[in-house]
């Protein structure tokens, strides 16, 4: 009982923790590990994303990451950033 009691104390400290980064990371990173160099600034994302389409009205497969297909060539190479690409809008 004592070994499930910590083992869920820690499942519960680790998800807290991944909640509270809410981060998105540029090379796979273990759930130990917090590596500010990795990260993936959402914001320009989002920013850029804004941009293309409010204010240039610029809306197509290669700057909205939810219209692109899994093998869509504008589909950015590294899955993670594609994925906080998605996230940002």
């Amino acid at each position: 009982m004592t070994e499930m009691g910590l083992l869920a104390s820690r499942y519960a400290s680790l998800f807290t923790n991944s909640i509270s980064l809410a981060s998105f990371y540029s090379d796979h990173t273990d759930m130990d590990t917090y590596n500010a160099d990795n990260i993936i600034n959402i914001e320009n994302h989002r920013k850029q994303f804004m941009k293309d389409f409010y204010e240039e009205q610029n809306i197509s497969t290669k700057t909205h990451p939810i219209m692109r297909k899994f093998n869509s060539p504008e589909r950015d190479k590294n899955e993670n950033i594609e994925n906080a690409k998605v996230a940002a809008v």
